[in-house]
């Protein structure tokens, strides 16, 4: 005779909570405002990934001892993934409010290539954790809970999607750079 098991539940107020948080992301990004755009949409993506990906190690009752420092990196790198949300918001609005400078202003020209500088380098910053993420979860493929194994494909298509999205951003804004100096930046981007 099989017996009903009860599964564990979210507690309402925690989903209650994760839903408001993803209107409020959503509504952010579709709102009138020129921030977030896609460089933060890129940003959220992959930390979706990595959330999901480090959630699914931590349903992984054995992870391999190959794997062990795996977590804990992520969790690294996550914090570090973070704080781009914001630095790529106000790389954006300090080019918009560069370009709203006086034509004739003498020093126009230095701060709106400033500016661009900040808003390539930020995505080549994001494009390179995504990266360094990537390689950690190819690692576990395969080695995880296989009743999670969508859930790390899914982290793996978030990682992927956001590092796609950074890299693209990241060689679009360097095309008003100098040739050399958008070089210099790109060649921080990974392969």
């Amino acid at each position: 005779m099989l017996t009903a098991v009860s599964e564990p539940k979210p507690s309402r107020s925690l989903v209650d909570g994760a839903d408001r948080a993803c209107r409020d992301l959503v509504a952010a990004i579709v709102g009138p405002d020129a921030t977030p755009a896609g460089g933060a949409a890129g940003v959220t993506a992959i930390a979706m990934g990595v959330a999901l990906a480090t959630k699914v190690l931590r349903f992984t009752a054995a992870v391999p001892a190959e794997l062990a420092e795996v977590g804990p990196r992520l969790e690294a790198l996550l914090a570090q993934l973070l704080p781009e949300f914001a630095i790529d918001c106000r790389a954006f609005m300090q080019l918009l409010g560069a370009f709203r400078l006086p034509r004739d202003d003498p020093e126009r020209a230095g701060v709106v290539r400033g500016a661009w500088v900040a808003a390539t380098e930020a995505p080549v910053r994001v494009a390179a954790l995504a990266h360094e993420v990537d390689g950690l979860l190819a690692r576990c493929v395969g080695r995880v809970n296989p009743n999670l194994a969508g859930d790390l494909a899914a982290a793996r298509e978030l990682v992927g999607a956001g590092r796609r999205i950074a890299s693209a951003n990241a060689r679009e804004n360097a095309q008003r750079l100098p040739p050399e100096m958008a070089a210099g930046l790109l060649r921080r981007l990974p392969a």
